[in-house]
């Protein structure tokens, strides 16, 4: 399934840089809020998820929310997010860049991650610096939610469709890219362009360029090595692959 080239440029790595997409939250079963599938249990996500409709429709924008994040109660991680815990014990320097926002990187126990687009598990304050972290089971999932601090409306800590991802964000992830020896995307698709790049960031660099994903994309094209199919059933044979070698 990999070539002996890449899993010696593995072994050789010290640090690696990994992008997943929402594939990979598909593969478990999350609503996609950023990709294609917009429709989700009734719920018009191109038109909820953003600023205007939390200004100005914002019983209807907390209403959907919440039915989000009840739903992720019965959405677990797949064996590709433990396959990343395991790949993130392998690596002196091992950094994961994810697009998704349900918290499923963190439930299955990476620790270096960044997460573009925010966590859906998470609220922060409109006016004030108030962030609440804490365990989806716990968050109250009726009505407009009000900050403790300050008393004004929480929203989801993640980049509403009518958001841009914060320039600093971009600019830590594309110097994680660019020092990496193997860059690996995972399900990438539909991504903002400067997320798309990633990988030419990193191959510009010298670093080997791994692609895993269901279907061919424009990356692909340019990967050193592109593997068709499930992340959820590849990861744990790259795993296996670099522990056995």
């Amino acid at each position: 399934m990999f070539t002996p080239n890449l899993i010696s440029r593995l072994k050789k790595a010290y640090q690696i840089c990994l992008l997943t997409g929402y594939e990979m939250s598909f593969e478990s079963g999350a609503p996609q809020i950023h990709g294609k599938e917009h429709i989700w249990n009734n719920y018009n996500l191109a038109k909820l998820a953003t600023l205007n409709a939390m200004q100005n429709n914002t019983e209807e924008f907390w209403e959907g929310f919440h039915a989000i994040r009840k739903s992720l109660q019965n959405i677990k991680p797949n064996l590709g997010h433990y396959s990343l815990v395991d790949l993130e014990s392998m690596f002196k320097k091992f950094y994961l860049i994810t697009l998704n926002e349900y918290n499923l990187h963190r439930v299955a126990g990476s620790k270096r991650l960044a997460e573009l687009n925010g966590n859906i598990t998470r609220s922060r304050c409109t006016q004030c610096d108030f962030n609440r972290n804490e365990e989806i089971q716990n968050y109250n999932l009726t009505g407009i939610p009000k900050c403790p601090k300050c008393g004004s409306m929480l929203r989801p800590d993640i980049v509403l469709l009518d958001e841009k991802i914060q320039q600093r964000t971009i600019d830590a992830v594309n110097q994680a890219a660019a020092t990496s020896e193997v860059f690996i995307s995972i399900g990438v698709s539909n991504a903002p362009k400067a997320i798309e790049n990633l990988p030419f960031v990193a191959k510009g660099n010298g670093a080997y360029f791994l692609e895993i994903n269901t279907h061919n994309t424009e990356s692909a094209a340019h990967a050193n090595e592109f593997v068709k199919g499930e992340c959820g059933k590849i990861l744990p044979h790259l795993v296996t692959a670099l522990t056995d070698s």
